[in-house]
């Protein structure tokens, strides 16, 4: 990540923002995210979940959908989980989390949904 990518986390971060995290393989998100929840220390985040792993249940009662909810979150997928989070957002009618794609080479990280959408 950039520094610019870090300050941009770090101030959603403190402002208890939705952050939803992507990386490309599992094993890079328990690291990755205990990391970046490090920066904020002594404070902590109201939900954080470092790895969300879908868990083969129907789409109603999948855990992926969490990433729907109304409370603010910091929360690990990996990119086999992003379309059908991804799709899952697509319908919220809730602000759009900050997408941070370690995924992608391009545009990594933002609060536009749709262009986020495209990397991710």
């Amino acid at each position: 990540m950039s520094p610019e990518e870090i300050v941009t986390t770090f101030t959603n971060m403190l402002f208890e923002e939705k952050i939803l995290l992507v990386t490309e393989k599992v094993e890079e998100l328990l690291p990755i995210s205990f990391a970046l929840h490090s920066l904020i220390y002594p404070f902590e985040m109201c939900i954080f979940i470092p790895i969300l792993v879908d868990d083969g249940e129907e789409p109603e009662s999948n855990s992926i959908n969490l990433v729907s909810s109304p409370t603010n979150y910091f929360i690990g997928i990996s990119k086999k989980e992003k379309k059908f989070a991804c799709d899952i957002l697509k319908e919220d009618e809730f602000p759009a989390p900050l997408l941070i794609n370690l995924a992608s080479s391009k545009k990594r990280i933002g609060k536009d949904l749709k262009t986020c959408l495209r990397v991710l």
